[in-house]
């Protein structure tokens, strides 16, 4: 048992006695197992991935026109590799006005630039922006 602050923290190895004990001393109790189920749930096609992201096959696939100096070229996209967002992301996402932050949040988890995902976006179905906004959820717990 640990204390930190006026909060003492139990690991999983430690017996009831000892939170009984805590308990009655009068210090808030928690208990962490590392068992507990994350509240958000991966839609059904995701897949985890080893490295910890998670891809999503989209239901149908989106073709964005890039056009450059060098001219224009077709990127296919049949699915998005979700990545856990980071301080900056989250940043980034609160500095975006309104309209667009659900685009800049898919952009910073999929690691796509914030003009294609907005043309993407566009272009996405519906289920495909629902599942997109599960993903998110579950990496960010």
């Amino acid at each position: 048992m640990t204390k930190q602050g006026t909060t003492i923290v139990i690991d999983d190895g430690e017996d009831e006695a000892s939170s009984a004990a805590a308990a009655t001393a009068g210090a808030a109790v928690v208990i962490e197992d590392g068992s507990e189920e994350k509240a958000a749930k991966l839609p059904a096609r995701a897949v985890r991935n080893d490295d910890g992201t998670v891809t999503l096959p989209l239901l149908a696939p989106v073709t964005l026109t890039v056009k450059t100096g060098r001219g224009a070229s077709e990127e296919i996209y049949s699915e998005l590799t979700f990545h856990e967002l980071t301080g900056r992301d989250l940043r980034q996402i609160a500095q975006a006005k309104a309209d667009m932050q659900t685009v800049v949040a898919l952009a910073c988890a999929t690691r796509i630039s914030v003009p294609r995902m907005n043309a993407m976006f566009d272009l996405l179905k519906q289920k495909d922006v629902t599942a997109a906004a599960a993903v998110i959820s579950f990496l960010s717990e």
